[in-house]
């Protein structure tokens, strides 16, 4: 048995399907898409002793692991020749105890479900990254960063207007179903004001937030297991965006933790608009990012993208003036907002009086906590402008 655990399970979870799927060539890929002159060799030729991670991962490196970086992360319980390899780093272990808690891949290679790779990733990245990613776990978005093989993959994937999922909630509060039959199309790059592509994708979620937490339950000692455990209780689901995610938390999380320990909103649910709201913007309904429907009440979180343009521009403001002619209470932040801690105290306060939500008092250590959670949750690798911890690769 070989399994596929870590960041690298966290790769092949994140790679679009219809990417994944499509089988490459070496003949596809051109002169200049070409890997290194060592991966060129080691895919190339067969050595004698290869053993059977090595001929389980060489034939599929430029088919349903090409989203994966190299060297791909495993274990197993094989006899392996150990060394430097530059397709492989073998962890030494017996993977029988976590064996039920992968994906089987055919052939006998497997990949670690999203509940055992964040237990494996959580030994390593603080605990607001850790939440974060269980936050993607759940929510509607994944972050795809493609090694050069995916992008020559992405070249060849049929492009056109992608059904992807715009709410979680619908009208009732209830979570709304994906067939699973449908789940792998509706997956869809995400763009901003200029219309180029980043790595945000929009896609149904992997799994939800009492799963997750019932399976860490369930998955043995691995390193990671206990902190995983004890964050996986603060995990909401529906989340649509990275920013989505970090307010989550600021607002969410208990004071103990750095957060306001607001009351718990419905995310990304449906708010159909009544003949009022129609007058003012088209369609049938819109979809608010935090929904308190008891109160009549709602923020929207705008990222970067937003206000792009005067057509940006009049579309929010078209929302805002929807929603508030049907009788909510509309409360908007941005990116800026956010990550200036200064504005968003100021923020959070404000919004506490209009919502009638908790208003966490100033206390030193409650400003210590809060001020190392924005921290921690700004400097997080790979989002809000932060580098990734290593690029991508071949």
């Amino acid at each position: 048995m070989v399994i596929i655990i870590a960041e690298s399970a966290l790769a092949y979870w994140r790679t679009p399907p219809a990417i994944r799927d499509l089988e490459l060539t070496p003949d596809m890929l051109g002169p200049e898409m070409m890997p290194p002159r060592d991966i060129q060799r080691r895919l190339r030729c067969a050595r004698r002793n290869d053993g059977a991670v090595i001929r389980a991962l060489r034939e599929r490196i430029l088919t349903d692991l090409k989203g994966i970086p190299l060297p791909i992360t495993v274990v197993t319980d094989e006899t392996q020749r150990r060394g430097t390899d530059p397709i492989v780093t073998i962890t030494k272990s017996c993977p029988d105890s976590i064996g039920p808690f992968a994906v089987d891949l055919g052939n006998g290679l497997f990949v670690s479900s999203p509940a055992l790779a964040l237990a494996h990733l959580a030994q390593c990245v603080s605990a607001a990254h850790t939440m974060h990613l269980m936050y993607e776990m759940c929510g509607l978005y994944t972050l795809f960063r493609p090694t050069e093989r995916a992008r020559c993959a992405e070249r060849l994937v049929a492009t056109g207007t992608p059904m992807t999922p715009a709410a979680y909630c619908d009208a009732t509060g209830a979570r709304i179903p994906y067939e699973e039959d449908a789940r792998d199309s509706l997956w869809g790059p995400c763009t901003d004001r200029r219309k180029a592509e980043n790595s945000l994708w929009k896609r149904p979620p992997l799994i939800s937030s009492e799963a997750l937490a019932a399976e860490l339950m369930q998955i043995p000692a691995v390193r990671g297991i206990t902190k995983a455990r004890s964050l996986a209780p603060f995990v909401l689901d529906g989340s649509g965006s990275p920013l989505e995610t970090t307010m989550c938390l600021l607002e969410f999380l208990p004071a103990e933790l750095g957060g306001e320990g607001w009351e718990i909103p419905d995310l990304n649910r449906v708010v159909p608009l009544t003949e009022r709201g129609r007058t003012v913007l088209e369609g049938d309904h819109l979809v608010a990012d935090q929904l308190w429907a008891d109160r009549n009440c709602l923020l929207e979180i705008n990222g970067q993208e937003y206000h792009g343009g005067r057509e940006a521009f009049a579309k929010t403001s078209a929302r805002r003036a929807a929603l508030e002619a049907m009788g909510y209470v509309v409360r908007e932040i941005t990116y800026d907002q956010a990550a200036d801690l200064d504005k968003l105290d100021t923020i959070l306060t404000s919004w506490a009086e209009a919502l009638s939500l908790r208003h966490q008092p100033r206390a030193r250590a409650f400003v210590q906590r809060r001020a190392q959670l924005h921290a921690a949750l700004f400097s997080i690798p790979g989002i809000h402008g932060n580098p990734a911890i290593r690029r991508p690769g071949w």
